[in-house]
C-alpha cells in the first residue's frame, strides 16, 4: 500500500498565552505550521514549550524554537532500517500546505 498525505501527518493544538513564562522566546506559531517536523522529535518540543533544559535537548528539534532545523522524515518500519524511506520524497507535501486550522 503507497502511503498518503493524510496516513503520515497528525494534527497538533498549542494555546499560547502571553502570560506564559517564557511565551516570548518561542517562534511565531504560526510559522510553525509550515515547519517540516517528525513526532520523533516530540519530547524536544514538549520541552521547549514547558520551559525544561536537560543534557540531551535539542533546540533544533523542537518545532516552536526559532533553533528549529527540519530533518529527514522517515517512514516505514524502524526495527528494519532497511525499510524506512524519506518520508518527502515518498509522499509529495506541497509546499507552505498549512495544517488545518480551527475556526
Amino acid at each position: 500500500m503507497r502511503p498518503v498525505l493524510t496516513m503520515q501527518l497528525s494534527a497538533g493544538c498549542i494555546f499560547s498565552s502571553g502570560t506564559f513564562p517564557g511565551s516570548t522566546k518561542l517562534c511565531s506559531l504560526g510559522t510553525a505550521t509550515t515547519r517540516k517536523y517528525s513526532n520523533a522529535d516530540f519530547i524536544h518540543t514538549l520541552s521547549d514549550l514547558a520551559g525544561l533544559s536537560y543534557d540531551r535537548f535539542r533546540p533544533e528539534k523542537s518545532i516552536v524554537n526559532p533553533a528549529f532545523q527540519p530533518t529527514t522524515r522517515w517512514i516505514g518500519n524502524p526495527e528494519n532500517k532497511k525499510d524506512l524511506r524519506d518520508f518527502d520524497a515518498v509522499v509529495p507535501v506541497p509546499p507552505g500546505l498549512p495544517l488545518p486550522s480551527l475556526p
